[in-house]
């Protein structure tokens, strides 16, 4: 990230502070007790992040096969990522269509950076159809991921204000405790025998079984039919889950220890990026957008899941410590200017 960071602001100091993010983030640093992937996927988003940059900065459109190994990578780790890819395309193609003159350019680089990103990926898909008859790009485990999603979308207006409150790192299930009845925190603690994680966890297994024995089904036709109707239940409610994907965003944003900074100054640097169409930046910042918003969408969004979104929280906070700085500095020679006049 300081790599990156002082090839897109070229700032020494602001590529500091974008380093910095990562090795003072303690909150994150909790992770690596595990043999999880979340720290290797934190490791590829960085690195994706600084192959975008580098790539875009160079106009031969070999330069992509770098992000496009890098995000193959990726989605090698954290699967979900095989689902940025047709959004990463598209964004693409928006790119070559306001490219005008050099339209040609464009096209030819996000070609080199689909093929090289997508061909492994397929692939490896075709290897497991060889196997198991399905082409799939690994053992599905989505159904218990929607499962424990699918439940938040029946929370009302004061179980959704519990969860802003609730999921706030450190002193939330305090401050939800106090503020809101024992009958609506309750649900939100891990283990609580008709709480949201094991009614959604253990839910999808339940609804498994009952289809095997009332439809006579094999295992792997009722996991298929069980995520076709909790992928029902959410295009039936459509205006429902988009509501109830925002705490679950807030929920994951605390993975990083300065989220009371840097999540602000993404979305504001979001929002510039698209007002000003800087092109690098929006690019850069995509990976984290996906990761916090997909997770949110499709999953309860643990802190932990976000480990992909912090390399855009340290481009963020590299951002706001060059607006400190500025201030600090302004505010020094406003300060310094009737001290010299008194002279």
């Amino acid at each position: 990230m300081f790599f990156a960071v002082r090839g897109i602001t070229g700032s020494p100091f602001a590529a500091i502070m974008g380093g910095m993010h990562i090795w003072l983030n303690h909150q994150a640093h909790k992770n690596y007790d595990y043999v999880i992937s979340d720290p290797l996927a934190l490791f590829l988003a960085s690195l994706l992040v600084l192959a975008i940059m580098w790539a875009w900065k160079h106009k031969n459109p070999a330069a992509w096969i770098f992000p496009g190994l890098t995000l193959t990578w990726l989605a090698f780790t954290k699967a979900i990522y095989i689902y940025f890819l047709p959004v990463a395309f598209l964004i693409g193609i928006l790119f070559v269509v306001l490219s005008k003159q050099n339209w040609r350019s464009s096209l030819a680089k996000l070609m080199v950076f689909s093929v090289v990103a997508v061909t492994p990926i397929v692939l490896w898909m075709d290897r497991n159809h060889d196997i198991t008859g399905r082409y799939q790009f690994t053992d599905s485990r989505g159904g218990i991921a929607l499962s424990t999603r699918v439940v938040f979308n029946d929370m009302d207006l004061t179980d959704y204000l519990a969860a802003f409150t609730y999921w706030t790192r450190g002193v939330g299930d305090g401050w939800a405790e106090k503020l809101f009845p024992a009958e609506v925190v309750k649900p939100f603690g891990w283990y609580e025998e008709d709480g949201y994680y094991l009614t959604g966890q253990l839910g999808f297994a339940k609804r498994v079984n009952e289809l095997i024995k009332d439809r006579d089904l094999s295992r792997v036709e009722a996991s298929d039919l069980a995520e076709q109707e909790l992928k029902d239940a959410i295009l039936s409610r459509p205006i429902k889950h988009i509501v109830t994907t925002l705490p679950l965003i807030y929920r994951g944003i605390w993975i990083d220890e300065f989220a009371v900074i840097t999540f602000p100054v993404f979305i504001v640097l979001l929002v510039y990026a698209l007002r000003r169409r800087h092109g690098l930046l929006f690019a850069i910042l995509l990976p984290s957008l996906f990761s916090l918003v997909f997770y949110a969408a499709f999953s309860l969004n643990v802190a932990r899941y976000q480990m992909t979104a912090i390399p855009g929280f340290s481009i963020a906070f590299a951002y706001f410590a060059l607006w400190a700085r500025s201030r600090v500095n302004n505010w020094r020679v406003r300060r310094q200017q009737p001290l010299e006049e008194g002279k």
